[in-house]
């Protein structure tokens, strides 16, 4: 493996645990559970598209994520969920509030 090649793994691994961080801390997540585009990854995290593409596959190759053509990259239902929702309060996605009225759980974000 040259020291190019080598370099690039590097930054993809680097790349694939901070963001596995961020999306299990729920600080990369939006309310319906989709992480930012390719485009705001590639400028929040300074790199390229293939090193971007690269560490989600490797997610998605871990079952932590969910990549559909044309709609994004969302956090996998059903094998993360139990990590997932423990950050949440043990709630279980799409699971009503007690006392929670239509308005104010349409606004409730991670």
């Amino acid at each position: 493996m040259s020291e190019r090649s080598s370099a690039r793994a590097m930054a993809v691994l680097h790349l694939r645990d901070l963001l596995r961080a961020a999306i299990l801390s729920g600080s990369l997540v939006d309310a319906r559970g989709a992480l930012p585009s390719e485009a705001a990854l590639i400028l929040q995290f300074e790199t390229s598209r293939n090193i971007v593409r690269d560490a989600l596959g490797l997610l998605r190759d871990e079952g932590l994520v969910e990549r559909l053509q044309g709609a994004g990259t969302f956090v996998a239902s059903g094998k993360v969920n139990h990590r997932f929702n423990s950050l949440r309060g043990g709630r279980r996605r799409g699971t009503p509030i007690a006392g929670a009225g239509s308005a104010a759980s349409s606004s409730t974000s991670l």
